[in-house]
């Protein structure tokens, strides 16, 4: 359903706003696209400029094999070259389009289900000013504001999944071209209908699970208004034909069962995002709490739908909640109750990212009614918004171009960065080991540092390699440096803050000669103040915060190492 004349050209202005509210705390938060977990591409892209890059990295030579996030490394790698080869530059880029453009889709998104759920309604008289709304876009436009800062949106996350997290991510954009089909699809046009479809299938190459989650959220808000002949076909070309094509060309060689492979992709390295014992929070207090706060705002629009004599708006109100509420019910039978190797890949409990911008949706709908209430006694605005106002495409390219030139100008340097604070520690890498020498550390930022900045291999702690046939060698990796999540449990119950760092450090130098032994590793980097281990191991290198120790395997005949 199209906008009417006067709030298409409010619209304009709006997306603005919004871009400059983001922009803002993009930059008022550090302004670097250098970041979790945004930086995991980058040995991909780098690979592809360079084919020598971490020749000898395993999480590099694994996410070098095919697997579901190519198509995104590709779009950044082919970025790059127009920067002369500096992955960089393309990543800061994308972080400032997606600061710029994502909060602007979720407008367009949801006062477009607003209008789609009126129908009618408000749009009779199109000489009066539509007060329903323009509250519903108010209260819309509140909520984005806020969500935008990030201590806000931290209260509306669970399993760390915030609603707004506008990085330079292969999920982050398969949201962006979902939500882009999402409002081409309100208009009624079958021209439009194909052209979202469209844009669905670019998000579902980009991020199958993402995507999903936005055709759902989709569907739940128009779920009396679809046609749904045209909707199937719409999901068919938008979802299942991206992901059967992903599926034939990301095939592993190894095939793991549901078991193994929520073991290694949940317990091993997404606990807190996945194992709903384990579910991590942003602001210190139990997840659940936000849980329980954010099903009752959005159970509270049902008493008001009662009051009101509107199933249609209860129905929504229920099927919203519900489906908040069973995604966390849907992960927990998926990877405890009865293990779904399917469910466990989508990781359902994703959707709660959406949870804010449901109840965003309810809050805009019963806003619109409440105005349809007011006498609308005020004149007209809707002439005077035409001469004044900025259409929306204007818009969008006024924003595109805002992106460009402050993503070209405004770029830190996270080279530069890195090397200051880790000092002495990159020159002496630089001159003094060679380009394959592996390194192995706790610190997960030094690690990230290591590979990308000094680019040296590390053992195990960049990223997780997706595809199957690396599973069983990064759940060794990780167990052989970092103790298996059963020692890391038992290390939590005894009072450790941070388990994995502490069974690395738990490690002797000949602990670490066992594990040389079993797989390449050259060098360990500690901290200065947990270097007790390697009292009677001269390091090779020392300052005031780092130690670093060579290691050289025992002979062949020393008993192998124990996980």
């Amino acid at each position: 359903m199209k906008a009417r004349r006067g709030q298409g050209a409010r619209d304009g202005w709006v997306l603005l706003l919004l871009a400059a509210w983001s922009c803002h705390y993009f930059f008022r938060y550090g302004g670097t696209a250098y970041e979790w977990p945004a930086v995991d591409i980058a040995p991909l892209v780098a690979r592809q400029l360079d084919p020598d890059f971490l020749a000898n990295d395993f999480f590099t030579n694994a996410s070098a094999e095919a697997n579901p996030r190519h198509a995104f490394g590709f779009f950044v790698a082919t970025l790059a070259r127009c920067f002369g080869g500096e992955w960089y530059a393309a990543l800061f880029l994308l972080r400032v389009a997606a600061a710029v453009f994502l909060p602007g889709l979720w407008y367009l998104a949801l006062t477009g289900y607003v209008r789609s759920w009126r129908g009618d309604r408000g749009e009779r008289d199109t000489r009066a000013p539509d007060v329903g709304g323009i509250l519903a876009a108010i209260v819309v436009f509140v909520g984005l504001v806020q969500v935008v800062r990030p201590s806000v949106s931290a209260w509306f996350s669970i399993a760390w999944w915030p609603p707004f997290q506008p990085q330079a991510t292969s999920a982050t954009y398969s949201l962006m071209f979902a939500l882009a089909g999402n409002v081409l699809l309100l208009r009624d046009a079958r021209k439009s209908t194909w052209c979202g479809a469209v844009l669905w299938a670019i998000a579902s190459v980009l991020h199958p699970a993402v995507s999903l989650f936005a055709i759902v959220f989709h569907g739940l808000a128009t779920f009396d208004r679809q046609r749904w002949s045209a909707a199937a076909a719409a999901v068919a070309v938008g979802w299942l034909l991206p992901c059967a094509a992903l599926a034939i060309a990301c095939r592993p060689a190894v095939s793991l069962s549901a078991a193994e492979f929520i073991r290694a992709y949940v317990v091993v390295r997404h606990p807190s995002h996945y194992l709903p014992a384990q579910f991590g929070t942003l602001t210190g207090r139990p997840w659940w709490e936000s849980f329980f706060v954010l099903t009752g705002l959005m159970l509270a629009a049902v008493p008001y739908a009662a009051w009101r004599q509107d199933r249609r708006s209860a129905s929504l109100a229920l099927l919203l909640a519900a489906a908040y509420v069973g995604c966390v019910g849907l992960q927990y039978i998926a990877v405890v109750d009865w293990p779904s190797k399917l469910l466990a890949m989508l990781g359902p409990v994703r959707f709660s990212a959406l949870g804010f911008y449901a109840w965003l949706l309810l809050a805009a709908v019963v806003a619109a009614d409440l105005g349809s209430l007011v006498p609308a006694r005020l004149p007209s605005t809707a002439a005077r918004m035409s001469v004044l106002g900025l259409p929306r495409w204007a818009a969008l390219v006024v924003m595109g171009v805002a992106a460009v030139v402050v993503g070209m100008t405004e770029r830190d340097d996270p080279f530069l960065r890195a090397r200051e604070k880790h000092g002495r520690l990159f020159e002496w890498i630089a001159k003094n080991t060679p380009r394959d020498a592996v390194f192995a550390t706790p610190d997960d930022y030094l690690t990230v540092d290591i590979a990308l900045v000094a680019e040296r291999p590390v053992f195990a702690g960049f990223g997780f390699p997706f595809r199957e046939d690396f599973f069983a060698e990064y759940t060794l990796r990780d167990a052989l440096v970092f103790g298996t999540p059963e020692h890391r449990a038992e290390l939590a119950a005894a009072g450790a803050s941070d388990p994995k760092e502490a069974y690395f450090y738990g490690l002797s130098p000949r602990d670490f000669a066992k594990v040389a032994a079993e797989r390449r590793l050259d060098l360990v980097v500690v901290a200065a103040d947990h270097a007790d281990r390697f009292d009677d191991l001269a390091p090779a290198y020392a300052d005031a915060s780092w130690r670093v120790y060579a290691i050289h395997p025992p002979r062949k005949n020393s008993p192998p190492p124990t996980p």
